[in-house]
């Protein structure tokens, strides 16, 4: 979601997540699967932290937040879907 600050954003991600849950978990034979969501505030970190940074002497990798969360969500054993979501100030 994109738009203006103070609009609401937070909340209507918040909203259709829980709805989607709700809905999963109380209707039978539902389509619908539990969300979990995952909120990085990335104005709090640095780029580096974010998303890695290569050693420039031994060109070593180092993982970031956003890299080891997706990694995480893609190696799940569950079918659940699962939501990062970018949430600054």
């Amino acid at each position: 979601l994109v738009g203006q600050s103070f609009g609401a954003k937070t909340s209507a991600h918040s909203i259709l997540a829980e709805a989607l849950t709700e809905h999963a978990q109380t209707v039978e034979e539902s389509e619908e699967r539990v969300v979990h969501t995952y909120v990085i505030n990335p104005k709090s970190i640095t780029l580096s932290q974010l998303y890695g940074f290569s050693d420039a002497v031994s060109k070593e990798w180092t993982d970031g937040v956003l890299s080891n969360k997706f990694r995480f969500c893609a190696t799940a054993s569950h079918d659940d879907r699962q939501w990062i979501v970018l949430d600054g100030p």
